[in-house]
């Protein structure tokens, strides 16, 4: 019952994320050449805690934008008001009353994600983003070592590798997440569902659900050139598929837990593989590009896969970090 009041929040995520897969999107994934060797070779993603990997001030303004925009009910669909009393009081409740910074600090450290960047090669607009990748993700991931994996859309989004972690576009700015909003109350109104029939405890875990989705999925619009989506679970999900497990790493000079997502030697639906899940890999700017080539040439070799048709050379200058 809960499950189902959920699912129709967010039937229309659903199509979003179908529509991008069959469009032939990808999810462009940059991080270090040791983190992209890692995913290859062992065949997993790795869901960085929230807290230490992004700026906090992200998820502080995306609590600032969900307090305006359920401040006053006036600018919410009055069928919303009036067919899903409770489901709106308790978004309104949880919005206005239980997000303090502390209640908000203790949800990021139940939270993990993985960003992407979404590129579509039908798309004029990204077609140097193809070619180059985008120059702001080459300096802000992978440090002096970056490398973009060009993932399949289908792979995250229509097919999913986990029921468990969604895989889902962000927000840029109060706008947009006011449209998302709508989207969800058009779900639901769609479903034709009549909320007497859902428990008091279905409709507040949907409000809990909603509320911690669009923490995590709305950012400042300065950001919107990234044109993000996040791979995102909550330990609270449970991990009943399997692909789930939890990890503790040393790295910087600290140690974090993550979230690693088993992606198998075989994922489901693809039948060339890697060939199929990652289509290209891009070695980006760097001194060491030409060795870091080699290093991936050898190990998508070993897959029986063709190095030069996966790998390429971002024509990006070089420019060392200070």
């Amino acid at each position: 019952m809960i499950q189902n009041l959920i699912d129709a929040w967010y039937s229309h995520e659903e199509a979003e994320r179908k529509s991008f897969a069959n469009g032939g999107g990808y999810l462009a994934h940059y991080t270090s050449a040791q983190g992209a060797h890692a995913i290859l070779n062992n065949n997993e993603l790795w869901l960085t805690n929230v807290g230490s990997m992004n700026d906090l001030s992200e998820v502080h303004y995306a609590r600032q934008v969900l307090q305006s925009l359920f401040a006053d009910p006036l600018t919410l669909p009055s069928t919303f008001v009036r067919t899903w009393p409770r489901l709106f009081i308790a978004c309104q409740k949880i919005v206005m009353e239980k997000l303090t910074r502390e209640i908000v600090h203790g949800l990021i450290t139940r939270n993990f994600v993985s960003c992407f960047s979404a590129e579509n090669p039908s798309d004029d607009a990204d077609a140097g983003v193809l070619k180059y990748g985008r120059l702001s993700m080459w300096r802000g991931y992978g440090r002096d070592t970056p490398v973009r994996l060009a993932i399949s859309g289908r792979a995250l989004t229509a097919d999913g590798p986990s029921p468990n972690a969604p895989c889902v576009p962000v927000c840029y700015g109060k706008l947009a997440a006011f449209e998302a909003l709508l989207k969800c109350i058009q779900s639901l109104l769609d479903a034709s569902a009549d909320e007497s029939e859902f428990s008091n405890e279905a409709i507040e875990q949907a409000a809990n659900h909603f509320v911690r989705l669009a923490l995590l999925t709305i950012k400042h619009p300065a950001f919107a050139e990234e044109n993000e989506w996040r791979l995102i679970y909550n330990t609270d999900y449970g991990r009943d598929d399997g692909l789930i497990t939890q990890r503790q790493v040393s790295r910087l000079g600290t140690v974090d837990l993550i979230e690693v997502l088993d992606i198998g030697p075989n994922p489901p639906h693809f039948r060339n593989g890697w060939h199929d899940l990652v289509p290209h890999i891009t070695i980006g700017p760097s001194r060491h590009q030409i060795r870091t080539a080699a290093a991936f040439g050898a190990l998508v070799e070993s897959r029986g896969l063709d190095p030069n048709s996966l790998i390429r050379i971002a024509d990006v200058p070089f420019q060392p970090t200070q």
